[in-house]
């Protein structure tokens, strides 16, 4: 490791407006983006902009770049994430959640890759497959209809296979002819909320901590973590890569 510390944007970050899933408030996890030195941070809440006006206050405070964006679980295992890069963006992703809400009972959501075409014409789109069987249908309509804009996101949390993770991530962005970009996938701004995010996940599994399992996060990693951290996890070229989403992002509340 090298004595210069990596540009870093978190694209990936999940606030409590995220019900049950999100264990930080958007200011707290913009707060602690800033104190870590992140050069930006995206609010990504699923199927939501709920989180962003109160995130988009804190990031004028703490003199941080605000990325406004939503999660999406598309296909088979597969969550998409879509992030505004204008005006234009900003409102074609407003639609899209208004659409998705709109076809299903309250607090749920439908969305199929027909929607995803309609809805979204200028934006950046993240990918984050299931590397174990990856929807290869869907990655291919994915990246022929959104060619330039797409990357795969590589998560990393200190599994047991992600030397296996990383290897097929990076066979699927050369087959699909698109980037791999680090990716967080945040559900909390420090470790110490891992407890608040366990009992989050058994109250939406309706079950115990002790009967969850593997449903689980297996440690406290999907919290903010620090540049040195990340510079140890991740490739330097995926780290690089959130800084070209960065700048192509310029939308602000």
């Amino acid at each position: 490791m090298n004595g210069q510390l990596p540009a870093y944007a978190e694209l990936h970050c999940l606030s409590n407006f995220t019900f049950l899933r999100g264990a930080s408030h958007p200011e707290e996890l913009v707060s602690e983006a800033a104190r870590l030195g992140y050069k930006a941070l995206a609010i990504s809440d699923e199927c939501s902009l709920s989180g962003v006006v109160r995130a988009h206050q804190q990031a004028k405070q703490e003199d941080i770049q605000l990325l406004i964006g939503s999660e999406f679980k598309l296909g088979k295992n597969s969550t998409l994430i879509i992030l505004a890069t204008h005006r234009q963006s900003y409102g074609q992703l407003s639609a899209l959640i208004t659409h998705c809400r709109r076809h299903a009972k309250k607090g749920h959501y439908q969305v199929h890759f027909e929607d995803i075409k309609r809805f979204i014409r200028e934006a950046v789109l993240i990918i984050l497959p299931d590397y174990h069987n990856p929807d290869v249908t869907l990655l291919e309509a994915l990246s022929q209809f959104y060619n330039g804009s797409l990357w795969i996101g590589l998560s990393l949390h200190h599994h047991a296979d992600e030397a296996l993770k990383k290897q097929r991530l990076y066979q699927l962005a050369k087959q699909f002819r698109c980037p791999l970009v680090a990716c967080g996938s945040v559900l909390m701004h420090k470790a110490s909320q891992q407890m608040l995010q366990d009992t989050l996940t058994a109250i939406r599994q309706n079950q115990s901590i002790y009967q969850l399992g593997l449903n689980l996060e297996s440690n406290a990693e999907h919290h903010l973590r620090s540049l040195e951290t990340l510079q140890n996890i991740y490739p330097p070229e995926t780290l690089a890569e959130t800084q070209t989403i960065q700048k192509r992002c310029h939308f602000s509340l």
